[in-house]
């Protein structure tokens, strides 16, 4: 997929690639706006195949100094728009049989640093999020985890194998 921070350009630069796929406006944290991108990819191509929930927000600075709007902000991107798109997305996943979840996590999920506390508690929530969906979806529709972190000159990012999350490549 493509990350689109021009919505305008982002159609543009999808269409252009010739493979189908369509550009859509998505605030996670609207619960309304992930289900009509779920409606609307259902009315477009009959089927979910895949999700792939990888909106996150940062927020660098002491725990103490957050204010609660700012921390707000984080969960609700990085918590609560996970759990908005996979519950408008996995009833279809669930009525086909068939599908994958990807939830992408950081290593700020394994372990917080001093100045992170606030990112990494939502990172965490995607963790635990992560494995219990990994237990509670089917057989047919897998979770994977894929943690990012810092990456050095000629690395991929990493991804952990289905269901085992303490794996990083």
């Amino acid at each position: 997929g493509y990350v689109l921070r021009d919505p305008a350009e982002g159609v543009i630069t999808v269409a252009a690639a010739g493979n189908g796929a369509i550009g859509v406006r998505l605030d996670v944290a609207d619960v309304l706006s992930a289900d009509a991108m779920a409606e609307l990819a259902m009315e477009r191509f009959g089927r979910i195949d895949v999700l792939v929930n990888n909106a996150g927000y940062g927020l660098l600075g002491a725990v103490e100094e957050s204010s609660a709007d700012e921390v707000r902000q984080v969960f609700e991107t990085n918590v609560f728009g996970l759990l908005n798109v996979s519950r408008a997305v996995l009833p279809v996943m669930r009525k086909q049989g068939s599908g994958h979840v990807m939830n992408i996590s950081s290593v700020g999920g394994y372990s917080s640093y001093a100045g992170w506390g606030v990112y990494a508690s939502t990172k965490f929530a995607v963790e635990g999020l992560s494995e219990a969906m990994a237990m509670e979806l089917p057989a047919v529709v897998w979770d994977f985890l894929f943690y990012r972190g810092l990456v050095t000159e000629g690395q991929t990012g990493s991804l952990a194998a289905p269901n085992d999350f303490d794996t990083f490549v």
